[in-house]
């Protein structure tokens, strides 16, 4: 546990602006401030949905199967007319940040946030990863960060070190890591220990501890690879590992 705590201590001071209250112009126009009511408001229309058609307001995407287990089902607000007084202004439809969409946890659909912000980011940083793999034919890989995952080498690619700021704590701030291919993930394993320091959650719960993040939280662990407890300690999990 001590490297974790290192971890933990030594994070960049990085802050949502909508968790430290300081909004600029266009979040005000968005109302980030009132997302949990944004998301009380589509998870009632949905189930309102749910209860008259039997089905989910959500997008027919053909490349749904290629999406990360969070963003598989987005909400598809065309559906939901006359259930909703209106779309939020804080969604993609509106030109807002977030990108509703519908997750399994606890054994019912619930409507959660996907901040566009992160994943716009690292499509950028992807961008640059690809290049320089395709310029010097091997990944911009540090040290391990797992078995099959790498810190990545941002000095290489001549970028400053990245950090995304968590969604689910104030100041804390999450690497970043890639697998073995090369795809850029956020790591939210340091969460995940600060809930299991703080006695939130059990050491011996199983399955995906990324489930612990969404249970309390609107948002989604975006952009993230399984994470599960190896030892007492939560490891990345790759793709189509058992």
């Amino acid at each position: 546990m001590n490297r974790w705590m290192r971890i933990l201590g030594g994070c960049m001071p990085a802050f949502l602006l909508l968790a430290a209250g300081c909004m600029y112009p266009d979040e005000r126009l968005q109302q980030t401030d009132r997302l949990p009511e944004h998301v009380a408001m589509v998870q009632s229309a949905a189930d309102q949905f749910w209860e008259q058609n039997k089905r989910f307001p959500i997008r027919e995407d053909s490349d749904r199967a290629k999406a990360s287990p969070y963003e598989k089902y987005v909400v598809d607000f065309s559906k939901l007319e006359g259930y909703i007084s209106q779309i939020p202004p804080s969604s993609f439809e509106r030109g807002g940040n977030f990108l509703y969409v519908l997750v399994v946890s606890e054994n019912k659909m619930q409507v959660k946030l996907v901040d566009l912000r992160v994943t716009d980011r690292l499509r950028n940083l992807q961008m640059a990863v690809d290049a320089y793999r395709e310029k010097k034919k091997r990944l911009p890989a540090a040290a391990s960060a797992g078995k099959g995952f790498y810190a990545v080498d941002f000095q290489a690619m001549g970028l400053e070190e990245e950090r995304i700021p968590s969604p689910y704590t104030a100041g804390l701030s999450l690497p970043l890591v890639m697998n073995r291919q090369g795809k850029l993930y956020v790591d939210y394993r340091p969460e995940i220990l600060r809930m299991m320091q703080e006695g939130k959650r059990k050491e011996d719960e199983a399955g995906d501890l990324r489930e612990w993040l969404i249970r309390d939280s609107i948002f989604v662990p975006a952009r993230s690879p399984g994470i599960r407890l190896e030892g007492g300690e939560p490891v990345l999990v790759e793709e189509g590992a058992g």
